[in-house]
Protein backbone atom coordinates (compact mmCIF):
# COMPACT_ATOMS: atom_id res chain seq x y z
CA UNK A 1 0.00 0.00 0.00
CA UNK A 2 2.81 2.42 0.81
CA UNK A 3 1.80 5.96 1.57
CA UNK A 4 -0.43 6.39 -1.46
CA UNK A 5 -4.15 6.41 -1.89
CA UNK A 6 -5.64 3.23 -3.37
CA UNK A 7 -5.75 3.00 -7.15
CA UNK A 8 -8.97 2.68 -9.12
CA UNK A 9 -10.45 -0.81 -8.86
CA UNK A 10 -7.79 -1.82 -6.32
CA UNK A 11 -9.15 -4.39 -3.86
CA UNK A 12 -8.79 -3.49 -0.19
CA UNK A 13 -10.21 -4.99 3.02
CA UNK A 14 -12.73 -2.87 4.90
CA UNK A 15 -14.74 -3.08 8.11
CA UNK A 16 -18.20 -1.52 8.19
CA UNK A 17 -20.66 -0.60 10.93
CA UNK A 18 -24.20 -1.93 11.24
CA UNK A 19 -25.73 1.28 9.89
CA UNK A 20 -23.78 0.96 6.65
CA UNK A 21 -24.92 -2.64 6.38
CA UNK A 22 -28.57 -1.61 6.73
CA UNK A 23 -28.00 1.16 4.18
CA UNK A 24 -26.80 -1.49 1.74
CA UNK A 25 -29.95 -3.51 2.44
CA UNK A 26 -28.53 -6.18 4.73
CA UNK A 27 -30.17 -6.76 8.12
CA UNK A 28 -27.99 -9.71 9.12
CA UNK A 29 -24.33 -8.67 9.59
CA UNK A 30 -23.18 -12.17 8.59
CA UNK A 31 -24.55 -11.58 5.08
CA UNK A 32 -22.18 -8.64 4.65
CA UNK A 33 -19.00 -10.69 4.96
CA UNK A 34 -17.30 -11.07 1.60
CA UNK A 35 -19.45 -8.45 -0.12
CA UNK A 36 -17.67 -5.86 -2.25
CA UNK A 37 -18.53 -2.18 -2.60
CA UNK A 38 -16.99 0.68 -4.57
CA UNK A 39 -15.63 3.46 -2.34
CA UNK A 40 -15.62 7.06 -3.52
CA UNK A 41 -11.87 7.53 -2.87
CA UNK A 42 -10.55 6.79 -6.38
CA UNK A 43 -13.39 4.26 -6.74
CA UNK A 44 -11.38 1.48 -5.15
CA UNK A 45 -13.14 -1.79 -4.33
CA UNK A 46 -13.62 -2.58 -0.67
CA UNK A 47 -14.15 -6.17 0.45
CA UNK A 48 -16.05 -6.39 3.74
CA UNK A 49 -14.13 -8.58 6.17
CA UNK A 50 -15.87 -7.52 9.38
CA UNK A 51 -18.89 -5.74 10.86
CA UNK A 52 -18.75 -3.69 14.08
CA UNK A 53 -21.61 -2.50 16.22
CA UNK A 54 -22.69 1.10 15.77
CA UNK A 55 -20.70 3.61 17.81
CA UNK A 56 -20.84 7.38 18.09
CA UNK A 57 -18.04 9.35 16.48
CA UNK A 58 -19.59 12.73 17.30
CA UNK A 59 -22.09 14.27 19.68
CA UNK A 60 -25.20 12.36 20.76
CA UNK A 61 -27.20 15.11 19.07
CA UNK A 62 -26.34 13.57 15.70
CA UNK A 63 -27.25 10.31 14.00
CA UNK A 64 -24.72 7.53 13.62
CA UNK A 65 -23.59 7.73 10.00
CA UNK A 66 -22.72 4.79 7.75
CA UNK A 67 -19.04 4.18 8.46
CA UNK A 68 -16.28 2.07 6.95
CA UNK A 69 -12.81 1.48 8.34
CA UNK A 70 -9.79 0.69 6.18
CA UNK A 71 -6.03 1.37 6.26
CA UNK A 72 -5.43 4.78 4.68
CA UNK A 73 -1.95 6.12 5.61
CA UNK A 74 -2.35 9.51 3.83
CA UNK A 75 -5.30 10.22 6.15
CA UNK A 76 -3.43 9.52 9.37
CA UNK A 77 -3.17 12.73 11.38
CA UNK A 78 -3.38 11.54 15.00
CA UNK A 79 -2.84 8.46 17.12
CA UNK A 80 -4.61 7.11 20.18
CA UNK A 81 -2.56 5.90 23.13
CA UNK A 82 -3.91 3.98 26.10
CA UNK A 83 -1.75 4.49 29.14
CA UNK A 84 -1.56 3.94 32.86
CA UNK A 85 -2.51 7.23 34.54
CA UNK A 86 0.02 6.47 37.25
CA UNK A 87 2.79 6.79 34.65
CA UNK A 88 1.30 9.69 32.74
CA UNK A 89 4.28 12.05 33.00
CA UNK A 90 6.76 9.41 31.82
CA UNK A 91 4.49 8.41 28.95
CA UNK A 92 4.01 11.99 27.76
CA UNK A 93 7.75 12.64 27.91
CA UNK A 94 8.44 9.50 25.87
CA UNK A 95 5.78 10.36 23.29
CA UNK A 96 7.06 13.92 22.92
CA UNK A 97 10.69 12.81 22.42
CA UNK A 98 9.66 10.12 19.92
CA UNK A 99 7.47 12.59 18.04
CA UNK A 100 10.28 15.15 17.84
CA UNK A 101 12.60 12.44 16.51
CA UNK A 102 10.32 11.31 13.69
CA UNK A 103 8.43 14.55 12.96
CA UNK A 104 10.81 17.40 13.89
CA UNK A 105 8.92 19.98 11.81
CA UNK A 106 5.51 19.25 13.33
CA UNK A 107 4.63 20.48 16.83
CA UNK A 108 3.63 17.86 19.38
CA UNK A 109 0.18 18.35 20.93
CA UNK A 110 -2.15 16.06 22.80
CA UNK A 111 -5.54 15.91 24.44
CA UNK A 112 -7.30 13.42 26.69
CA UNK A 113 -10.25 11.47 25.35
CA UNK A 114 -12.49 12.26 28.33
CA UNK A 115 -11.80 15.98 27.91
CA UNK A 116 -12.53 15.71 24.19
CA UNK A 117 -15.86 14.04 24.87
CA UNK A 118 -16.79 16.54 27.59
CA UNK A 119 -15.99 19.44 25.27
CA UNK A 120 -18.86 18.35 23.04
CA UNK A 121 -21.25 18.95 25.93
CA UNK A 122 -19.71 22.14 27.36
CA UNK A 123 -22.93 24.10 26.88
CA UNK A 124 -24.96 21.44 28.67
CA UNK A 125 -22.44 21.37 31.51
CA UNK A 126 -22.64 25.14 31.99
CA UNK A 127 -26.42 25.05 31.79
CA UNK A 128 -26.56 22.28 34.41
CA UNK A 129 -24.34 24.29 36.76
CA UNK A 130 -26.52 27.39 36.39
CA UNK A 131 -29.71 25.39 36.86
CA UNK A 132 -28.34 23.79 40.02
CA UNK A 133 -27.39 27.17 41.46
CA UNK A 134 -30.76 28.75 40.68
CA UNK A 135 -32.61 25.65 41.90
CA UNK A 136 -30.81 25.79 45.26
CA UNK A 137 -31.54 29.50 45.58
CA UNK A 138 -35.20 28.96 44.63
CA UNK A 139 -35.56 26.17 47.20
CA UNK A 140 -33.99 28.30 49.95
CA UNK A 141 -36.24 31.27 49.14
CA UNK A 142 -39.30 29.01 48.97
CA UNK A 143 -38.46 27.45 52.35
CA UNK A 144 -38.09 30.90 53.89
CA UNK A 145 -41.41 31.91 52.37
CA UNK A 146 -43.11 28.79 53.69
CA UNK A 147 -41.63 29.39 57.15
CA UNK A 148 -42.96 32.95 57.12
CA UNK A 149 -46.36 31.86 55.79
CA UNK A 150 -46.63 29.20 58.47
CA UNK A 151 -45.72 31.75 61.15
CA UNK A 152 -48.46 34.14 59.94
CA UNK A 153 -51.12 31.42 59.67
CA UNK A 154 -50.21 30.05 63.08
CA UNK A 155 -50.34 33.48 64.69
CA UNK A 156 -53.76 34.14 63.13
CA UNK A 157 -55.19 30.86 64.42
CA UNK A 158 -53.66 30.70 67.90
CA UNK A 159 -57.00 31.31 69.58
CA UNK A 160 -58.66 28.63 67.47
CA UNK A 161 -55.86 26.21 68.31
CA UNK A 162 -56.26 26.97 72.02
CA UNK A 163 -60.01 26.37 71.89
CA UNK A 164 -59.56 23.09 70.01
CA UNK A 165 -57.05 21.86 72.59
CA UNK A 166 -59.42 22.78 75.43
CA UNK A 167 -62.11 20.76 73.66
CA UNK A 168 -59.78 17.74 73.48
CA UNK A 169 -58.12 18.01 70.07
CA UNK A 170 -54.91 15.96 69.75
CA UNK A 171 -51.54 17.41 68.85
CA UNK A 172 -51.48 15.50 65.55
CA UNK A 173 -54.87 16.90 64.52
CA UNK A 174 -53.69 20.44 65.36
CA UNK A 175 -50.55 19.97 63.27
CA UNK A 176 -52.66 18.63 60.39
CA UNK A 177 -55.05 21.59 60.69
CA UNK A 178 -52.26 24.16 60.51
CA UNK A 179 -50.40 22.34 57.74
CA UNK A 180 -53.40 21.62 55.52
CA UNK A 181 -53.63 24.98 53.79
CA UNK A 182 -49.93 25.07 52.98
CA UNK A 183 -49.94 21.50 51.69
CA UNK A 184 -52.92 22.28 49.44
CA UNK A 185 -51.07 25.26 47.96
CA UNK A 186 -48.02 23.12 47.32
CA UNK A 187 -50.21 20.46 45.72
CA UNK A 188 -51.62 22.99 43.27
CA UNK A 189 -48.14 24.26 42.47
CA UNK A 190 -46.96 20.70 41.76
CA UNK A 191 -49.91 20.11 39.43
CA UNK A 192 -48.94 23.20 37.48
CA UNK A 193 -45.15 22.84 37.56
CA UNK A 194 -45.00 19.06 36.95
CA UNK A 195 -46.48 18.97 33.42
CA UNK A 196 -44.60 22.16 32.52
CA UNK A 197 -41.27 20.66 33.66
CA UNK A 198 -42.01 17.45 31.74
CA UNK A 199 -42.81 19.40 28.54
CA UNK A 200 -39.67 21.56 28.79
CA UNK A 201 -37.41 18.58 29.49
CA UNK A 202 -38.86 16.57 26.61
CA UNK A 203 -38.39 19.50 24.23
CA UNK A 204 -34.78 19.78 25.35
CA UNK A 205 -34.14 16.05 24.93
CA UNK A 206 -35.39 16.27 21.35
CA UNK A 207 -32.14 18.11 20.54
CA UNK A 208 -30.39 14.75 20.94
CA UNK A 209 -30.87 11.85 18.54
CA UNK A 210 -29.88 9.46 21.33
CA UNK A 211 -31.23 10.33 24.74
CA UNK A 212 -32.65 8.85 27.91
CA UNK A 213 -36.31 8.30 28.62
CA UNK A 214 -37.97 8.62 31.99
CA UNK A 215 -41.38 8.03 33.49
CA UNK A 216 -43.67 10.02 35.73
CA UNK A 217 -42.03 8.26 38.68
CA UNK A 218 -39.32 10.92 38.58
CA UNK A 219 -41.87 13.69 39.02
CA UNK A 220 -43.73 11.76 41.70
CA UNK A 221 -40.53 11.38 43.71
CA UNK A 222 -39.69 15.05 43.19
CA UNK A 223 -43.19 16.05 44.31
CA UNK A 224 -42.87 13.89 47.40
CA UNK A 225 -39.53 15.48 48.19
CA UNK A 226 -41.03 18.96 47.81
CA UNK A 227 -43.90 18.12 50.15
CA UNK A 228 -41.51 16.65 52.71
CA UNK A 229 -39.29 19.74 52.52
CA UNK A 230 -42.34 21.98 52.91
CA UNK A 231 -43.56 20.06 55.95
CA UNK A 232 -40.12 20.30 57.54
CA UNK A 233 -40.04 24.05 56.79
CA UNK A 234 -43.33 24.72 58.57
CA UNK A 235 -42.92 21.98 61.16
CA UNK A 236 -41.33 24.09 63.88
CA UNK A 237 -44.15 26.63 63.74
CA UNK A 238 -46.99 24.11 63.69
CA UNK A 239 -45.50 21.92 66.42
CA UNK A 240 -44.87 24.94 68.64
CA UNK A 241 -48.48 26.06 68.26
CA UNK A 242 -49.81 22.53 68.81
CA UNK A 243 -47.95 21.94 72.07
CA UNK A 244 -48.50 25.43 73.51
CA UNK A 245 -50.42 25.70 76.78
CA UNK A 246 -53.99 26.69 75.82
CA UNK A 247 -54.41 28.70 79.02
CA UNK A 248 -51.43 30.87 78.12
CA UNK A 249 -52.67 31.22 74.54
CA UNK A 250 -56.15 32.29 75.65
CA UNK A 251 -54.73 34.80 78.16
CA UNK A 252 -52.43 36.35 75.54
CA UNK A 253 -55.35 36.74 73.16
Amino acid sequence: MGNQYPAMNELRPIVVNETLGRTLGYQDPAELLGQKIVVYINDFVGEIIGVVKDFNTSSLRENIDPTLITPMPPQYYSIGVRTDMGRLEQTLAFLESSWAKHYPNTPFSYTFLNEFVLSKYANESRTLTLLNIFAILAILIACLGLFGLAAILTAQRRREVGLRKVLGASISSIIGLLSKDVVILIGFSVLIAGPLAWWVSMRWLQNFTYHISYSWTVFMLASGGILLLAVLSIGSQTVRAAVANPAVVMRDQ
